[in-house]
């Protein structure tokens, strides 16, 4: 959900999430390493819910981009 606070401002853009997944494909770290700081956060707390498949069965580091865009109302 796009947070409120940044609908108030007009906040948009990309977040890149350094995420660490283990070898049963939960997320174990995510940390936001670029974006605007309102969309930092709601976009670490999405990527930490997110369930991967992991065929290695060994822990993987991998880098996410959401991508915040404000709807244009007329």
């Amino acid at each position: 959900m796009y947070p409120e606070e940044a609908k108030r401002q007009r906040i948009h853009g990309e977040v890149a999430v350094e995420i660490h997944v283990d070898e049963n494909g939960r997320v174990t770290d995510a940390r936001a390493q670029s974006g605007h700081e309102v969309l930092r956060k709601p976009a670490v707390d999405a990527a930490r819910q997110f369930r991967f498949s992991n065929d290695l069965k060994a822990p993987v580091a991998a880098t996410l981009t959401f991508n915040f865009v404000l709807e244009n109302k007329k």
